[in-house]
């Protein structure tokens, strides 16, 4: 009898061992799961203000035409749930939290106080050995009022030779509730580079979807109508995907369907070792605010130029990118006259401000020049993982913008 209790207690604590690990990012407004039984893919995303999951399924697509693609688990209830990346390394989960006052006394003074969560990152890996590619993805969220999510892709070439022509893809099969999937329309702000599928009911319908954010030009947008049919995987449809996107159909405004949005990224040819960075915002919002909200996470709230700025030829180069310790940041213009260089987080908040001139504010930043931001705040505090968007203003009105991927 005792034998048989140990042995029970073997397989249920290797049960526990073994089990597959989730982990729901909120911010207040928006939720959006990761899960170890889906690498490369992402199969909840909820507007708090319905309540509804919007999403059926969201995936990561990475191809080349020497190697063929590869493709993330799509839904448990979709052809397709069997996708070619396998886990390798497990969910790792970091909270940060903070004591916050609750209640005072008569005099103001503290008497009670509650832990509360400030934001959360989760990391995994998984990789595919027929392209011969390792991803590390890393997800970020600030338990605040924001309705964005930024998720972080490091591709990594794994393999003894080259990929050419190296594509990556993130497509977004979104099913707002309130419509059903065959009434769901796609919606493209091109000059944004965001995507998302709507409802028709007006400002108090539904989108969702995501915008690019890393690298911040070259996505390509498209729109698929009743994509998968239910009989099985069609190898055909992802090989479209990734090579020979169908673009946006004319009649995807006004014809019902199940319809799902996707962007692409075309990398040129990744050497062994190298790794491609490719970051995007998962979004929430109502069909009348989702431009706002794109606009927003993608800085340009905050990088905006007014009509007595002109903007420099070139961004900013930021190296490593992602980085951990510290990063050099460098103006790739000569002659840029600088007075200080800011950096925001996703949000638009200033977090950092540095001098970056010596002497005068009119000294001149000459090419290959570098300063370096050791992933800390104004008040030396260490800033949590995530897309951080980098300002330098100059003394004769041009500025310099550019994006950074901090990854604790």
């Amino acid at each position: 009898m005792k034998r048989l209790i140990i042995i029970v207690m073997l397989v249920l604590l290797a049960g526990t061992c073994f089990a597959q690990r989730r982990y729901y990012h909120e911010t207040g407004l928006a939720i959006l799961r990761v899960d170890e039984g889906y690498p490369g893919a992402f199969v909840e995303h909820r507007y708090v203000a319905t309540g509804a999951d919007n999403l059926f399924r969201a995936f990561l697509a990475v191809g080349s035409h020497d190697r063929g693609v590869a493709y993330g688990s799509a839904h448990e209830d979709a052809p397709l749930y069997d996708g070619t990346f396998s886990l390798l390394d497990s969910l790792v989960i970091e909270d940060s939290t903070s004591w916050v006052v609750t209640d005072t006394d008569s005099t103001g003074a503290p008497v009670d106080s509650e832990l509360v969560l400030i934001s959360s990152t989760t990391e995994m890996s998984y990789v595919d050995t027929l392209v011969g590619v390792t991803v590390r993805q890393h997800v970020f969220a600030e338990n605040d009022s924001g309705r964005d999510i930024p998720v972080t892709f490091v591709i990594e070439n794994t393999g003894e030779d080259s990929i050419i022509d190296f594509r990556v893809v993130m497509f977004y099969d979104g099913d707002i509730p309130d419509w059903g999937y065959e009434d769901d329309y796609p919606f493209s702000i091109n000059y944004l580079e965001a995507v998302a599928v709507r409802d028709g009911s007006g400002e108090n319908g539904v989108c969702s979807g995501f915008c690019g954010l890393i690298p911040d030009s070259g996505m390509v947008t498209g729109a698929w109508k009743d994509w998968v049919d239910t009989t099985g995987i069609d190898t055909f449809q992802i090989d479209t995907l990734v090579f020979e996107p169908p673009g946006w159909p004319a009649d995807s405004e006004i014809s019902a369907g199940d319809w799902s949005v996707f962007g692409r990224w075309e990398f040129g040819d990744l050497a062994p070792g190298d790794s491609a960075v490719m970051s995007i915002a998962f979004l929430v919002s109502d069909s009348t605010g989702f431009d706002t909200l794109a606009a927003e996470v993608r800085g340009d709230s905050v990088t905006h130029i007014s009509e007595t700025e002109r903007p420099i030829a070139s961004n900013i180069i930021v190296a490593p990118n992602p980085f951990n310790a510290s990063c050099r940041i460098d103006v790739s213009k000569s002659g840029f006259g600088a007075s200080d260089l800011e950096i925001f987080d996703i949000g638009g908040r200033l977090v950092r401000k540095i001098a970056v001139s010596r002497g005068s504010f009119s000294s001149p930043i000459t090419f290959g020049q570098s300063f370096i931001w050791d992933g800390r705040d104004n008040g030396g505090r260490k800033l949590p993982s995530g897309v951080y968007l980098i300002r330098i203003n100059s003394t004769n009105r041009e500025t310099a913008t550019g994006k950074v991927i901090l990854l604790r």
